[in-house]
């Protein structure tokens, strides 16, 4: 699962991953609705967002390194390793929160 930012003229796709596998969405959305906790504390201090810390994942530290990234654009969205499929990352309920099937695609893959 990788984070993509389209508020620039060519889509930017994370190099790092935010997660494996579909049960990691909802981590990449939670950790998307605290932004407004995490990045503070990250321009505070940086080294949280290294390995020699541990209270982050692996793929939380890549996914607020995107996040910080591109703080200033729109909203990103999530794809799977190879863009066939797309997800949301916003989360207006706990149920869209908690999905792991719930695909995002509007224009990709035929669908709307």
């Amino acid at each position: 699962m990788y984070l993509v930012c389209e508020s620039h003229e060519e889509p930017v796709r994370a190099d790092m991953e935010s997660g494996q596998h579909h049960y990691d969405l909802p981590t990449i959305r939670f950790n998307w609705l605290r932004r407004d906790h995490w990045l503070p504390y990250i321009d505070r201090f940086p080294g949280t967002l290294s390995r020699e810390f541990d209270h982050l994942s692996y793929f939380e530290r890549n996914t607020l390194a995107f996040i910080r990234e591109h703080r200033e654009c729109g909203t990103p969205h999530i794809v799977s390793e190879y863009g066939e499929q797309r997800f949301s990352i916003e989360a207006p309920t706990i149920e869209a929160l908690l999905s792991t099937d719930a695909v995002y695609s509007p224009g990709l893959r035929g669908e709307s």
